[in-house]
């Protein structure tokens, strides 16, 4: 029976595509380095507590508050923060992102991590005047531990949706790719090139076009939404219409979103309706909503 059950398991994952598979092999690293991030985080709490005077460990403890975070935390009518962060002009660069190379940067944090829990079992053994000077750098490495943790888990996100996307459309980001280069050559006859590969967009029938003035062009997308927070909705409108804007040859262009609310009880109708922080299969969710308009949901795995 045990035997039967392992085959039954390879079969399943066999059927699970590869990029999947590979994903779900780093992630579990990336959870085990958490973990032990977060083992360190307390151990060096305590140090602090036991090897120097209170009022130097009320100092330092200050600079010590948050544990490290927990990776990959989503679920429903859990809302992504927003950040204002200015985008100025920059050059095209390259950036490689892939699960090899995500996984490489989890074992070089996971090193950095051990040298600083090798420098934590010093502090007992240096004369006491040099113990604070100590334990403020170690957490100085600790805060810095914790933001490439978070920058891991961007990585993970990253190719998660990324992998799945490039899968299920694989000939479009050939193409993609193939602008892309031409867009780093520098040639004049970029946009035109672009424009005509591209072919005309593949716009959804419910996005309505307005010409606001002769020279100005409006984009109006109907969005139906669960979230039922009105300032988050508010923002999230504000960041989509001004970030969406574009000028080309005297034309300008905009977006105009019209969000519509539903309550979870409208859209399930007295059937088993998802809780808070509930994994959903988005897909089937979203088939809910009218499908005269987009979507603005939460539950999913990435943003």
């Amino acid at each position: 029976m045990r035997t039967v059950g392992i085959v039954f398991l390879a079969a399943l994952l066999q059927g699970t595509p590869a990029y999947v598979r590979e994903g779900n092999r780093v992630e579990t690293q990336f959870h085990g380095y958490t973990d032990r991030l977060t083992r360190f985080f307390q151990n060096l709490r305590t140090t602090v507590q036991q090897e120097v005077s209170p009022e130097e460990a009320t100092t330092l403890l200050h600079k010590l508050e948050t544990p490290p975070p927990k990776g990959g935390v989503y679920g429903y009518q859990m809302l992504p923060k927003i950040l204002d962060i200015p985008q100025p002009p920059t050059p095209i660069r390259t950036f490689s992102y892939s699960w090899p190379i995500t996984e490489g940067y989890i074992k070089g944090e996971d090193s950095r991590l051990e040298r600083a829990k090798t420098d934590l079992l010093r502090v007992s053994l240096v004369p006491r005047t040099e113990k604070a000077a100590l334990l403020s750098e170690l957490i100085d490495q600790y805060t810095e531990l914790v933001r490439n943790q978070k920058t891991v888990d961007q990585y993970i996100e990253y190719n998660r949706f990324w992998q799945r996307a490039i899968v299920e459309s694989r000939a479009r980001f050939d193409k993609m790719t193939q602008l892309y280069h031409l867009m780093k050559s520098g040639s004049p006859d970029t946009a035109g090139t672009i424009r005509e590969a591209l072919g005309k967009p593949d716009a959804p029938r419910f996005i309505r076009v307005r010409r606001q003035t002769p020279n100005h062009i409006v984009l109006l997308v109907r969005i139906y939404t669960d979230i039922p927070d009105d300032t988050y909705l508010s923002q999230v409108k504000d960041v989509i219409e001004e970030t969406w804007r574009a000028e080309e040859g005297g034309m300008e262009y905009s977006v105009e979103l019209d969000i519509r609310k539903l309550s979870t009880a409208e859209l399930y109708r007295g059937r088993s309706v998802p809780r808070l922080g509930d994994h959903l299969d988005v897909d089937k969710h979203v088939d809910r909503f009218p499908s005269d308009g987009g979507v603005l949901t939460t539950g999913a795995e990435f943003t």
